[in-house]
């Protein structure tokens, strides 16, 4: 969805851009006055400037507005690295960013973005992370959106698909979490996995839901147990995942394989089943989801999910600065992967008899 004109009818950069004939950012350059350029460009830009009325928010001299990062957390690394890659590509433009961090607190991430929003120092907004949205949350972004719009602010959310969120002025640019979840249940139920457990995050976090909605599909589709005590949740920590395979095993000493919706969660895992005893992927088989760095150096090496996490960020903070051609999207959607490793194996035979 292009930003264009809004409903106040109030001239963008984007319209002065279109209208001169050139991109976001060599309007942006023009205004400016800092970027060497042919005077025919900035004869065109300054032209459409009169022609449209468009009025430019002042920001300093030799200033160019930053790109403020607001991230969940920077304790995790996939959040960590789509930071650094937002970072990598605004500092690519001659930007600076700057970076909230809410730790996934909806109060201080709704406080964040409205007092963004009347910042004249900011030209763009990226927000990392998951959340937990409620419809005060829904009613807030979209207000804020709106602003920004007029503004012409970017704000785009990385990381982090919301159902049932589509409001004009925003971007939102994920990974195919359901698709990927869908596809690590397909790989155990290639290897002949027929009784498969799910530890997944909180219910109600985005991208954990997300991912839940693909593992409930693939069962579907293949016909699967799907029967809740299947699946135990709980923080994105590796408690959650250790703990978690002992109450699933418990549950069910048929379950062969364990499908960990984060590769955190995967790593508790595979600590709980060593300390039953078992032995991987012999007796019990992992996947993550994630790809993390050095979760190939594990005994065994996960097999995993992989996200593209670090041009998740690139991209969005290329699109943020009008790097690329054409109408801000309303949607990306990043392609995952499964990376085959060797904490999956075929299924054992029997029941597991766990220790007491």
């Amino acid at each position: 969805m292009g930003r264009g004109r809004t409903g106040s009818d109030v001239p963008t950069l984007k319209d002065v851009a279109e209208h001169a004939g050139v991109s976001l950012a060599t309007a942006s350059r023009a205004l400016s006055g800092d970027h060497p350029m042919t005077d025919g460009t900035r004869d065109r830009v300054l032209a459409a400037v009169e022609a449209l009325g468009y009025r430019r928010i002042r920001r300093g001299r030799h200033s160019e507005p930053q790109v403020a990062i607001v991230a969940s957390t920077l304790g995790h690394l996939v959040i960590a690295s789509a930071v650094a890659g937002v970072e990598d590509a605004s500092a690519h433009a001659g930007r600076t960013c700057t970076i909230s961090v809410t730790q996934a607190d909806l109060d201080r991430e709704l406080a964040i973005l409205e007092a963004l929003t009347d910042d004249a120092r900011v030209g763009a907004v990226i927000v990392i992370g998951g959340v937990y949205p409620d419809q005060r949350w829904h009613s807030t972004v979209a207000s804020v959106a709106a602003r920004m719009q007029d503004r012409d602010v970017p704000l785009l959310f990385c990381g982090r698909g919301v159902e049932g969120l589509a409001t004009p002025g925003l971007t939102v640019l994920d990974y195919d979490s359901a698709g990927g979840a869908a596809a690590a249940v397909g790989v155990l139920v290639g290897r002949g996995h027929r009784s498969i457990g799910v530890i997944r995050g909180p219910r109600g976090y985005s991208t954990s839901d997300a991912r839940q909605r693909g593992v409930a599909q693939a069962f579907a589709d293949h016909g699967l147990a799907a029967e809740p005590s299947r699946t135990v949740e709980g923080p994105l920590l590796p408690g959650t995942g250790q703990e978690g395979v002992r109450t699933l095993l418990e549950a069910h000493p048929d379950i062969t394989a364990i499908f960990a919706e984060s590769d955190t969660l995967a790593l508790g895992a595979i600590r709980g089943a060593r300390q039953l005893g078992l032995d991987l992927p012999q007796d019990l088989s992992i996947v993550g989801f994630d790809d993390m760095r050095h979760v190939d150096a594990l005994v065994p090496a996960l097999t995993t999910v992989h996200m593209p996490f670090v041009e998740l960020g690139r991209r969005a903070a290329r699109l943020a600065l009008g790097e690329e051609p054409g109408r801000m999207p309303a949607e990306v959607v990043f392609g995952t992967h499964v990376v085959m490793r060797e904490s999956v194996g075929t299924p054992r035979a029997g029941e597991l008899e766990l220790p007491r």
